[in-house]
């Protein structure tokens, strides 16, 4: 009874033994699998990067051809204002009787000259402002993605360890994909940033050039000035999520420093 006892044990265990060896191996394929497409991923996200850098330099070269007004919005808007005071004077004067439709006809003249600059200039920047947050935002991107395959690595080569009974190991494979998680997330923050801000400043952009003499000018400034807000309202939440972030890395070093320990 005791040999029969002891024969079953042992089948048992073949058994058990069979069925970890083949879990394991799963297990192994899947990071060979991972391992593959991270470097597919490597390839495809230079490729991109690349891509979206050349279409950059492209549009800023035909911005360029077209003569880059953007440095030149200050001056532009300046003389705008003035030729529009110019106007103003001039049709007080004719109003009164005074003879200067010459003088007022070349005001206009001028004044649609430089109005068309200042909307030039005013296109230019929004459109190189643009194309720098696109590339910026594409960079951060390439390594979101990088690192979620990393993410996967760590995770598959933890399940690896456990099944092999190095729980230590596991754990420090599962912190160390806990803080590309983290990493993840403060690109993911860093995105949304540099995307706010950039609304930010269009929208100022669009304020500085309302004129005061357009009857719903209160009503437009009112309206600019609601959006900002919400957009510095967006700010002010993606520093606070910040801020929790930092708090689950310090959790998470803690965390791997324990684990650190336990395995010396």
């Amino acid at each position: 009874d005791i040999l029969e006892q002891q024969l079953v044990a042992q089948q048992a265990k073949l058994a058990a033994d069979k069925a970890t060896a083949e879990q394991q191996e799963k297990e192994t394929e899947k990071l060979r699998e991972l391992i593959k497409t991270k470097q597919s991923e490597i390839e495809q996200t230079k490729a991109a990067t690349q891509a979206a850098r050349a279409e950059a330099d492209a549009r800023k070269l035909a911005a360029q051809t077209y003569a880059d007004n953007s440095a030149r919005i200050a001056e532009y808007s300046k003389r705008v204002a003035e030729l529009a005071a110019q106007e103003r004077g001039l049709v007080v004067q004719q109003k009164s009787g005074a003879d200067v439709q010459v003088q007022l006809e070349w005001v206009r003249k001028q004044l649609a000259e430089a109005t068309a600059l200042q909307r030039d200039a005013i296109k230019d920047t929004v459109t190189n402002m643009r194309l720098e947050t696109a590339e910026q935002v594409a960079s951060l991107q390439a390594k979101q993605s990088a690192l979620g395959v990393d993410i996967q690595i760590a995770q598959a080569s933890a399940n690896i360890a456990r099944l092999r009974g190095d729980n230590t190991k596991a754990m420090q494979l599962e912190r160390e994909a806990m803080a590309k998680q983290i990493e993840v997330a403060k690109i993911k923050l860093e995105i949304d940033r540099v995307q706010a801000q950039l609304q930010i400043e269009i929208l100022k952009i669009s304020k500085e050039q309302l004129s005061t003499d357009d009857a719903l000018y209160a009503q437009k400034v009112k309206e600019i000035d609601l959006k900002i807000k919400l957009q510095e309202v967006t700010l002010r939440e993606l520093d606070g999520a910040g801020r929790l972030i930092k708090l689950k890395e310090e959790e998470n070093r803690l965390r791997q420093q324990a684990t650190n320990d336990l395995g010396s």
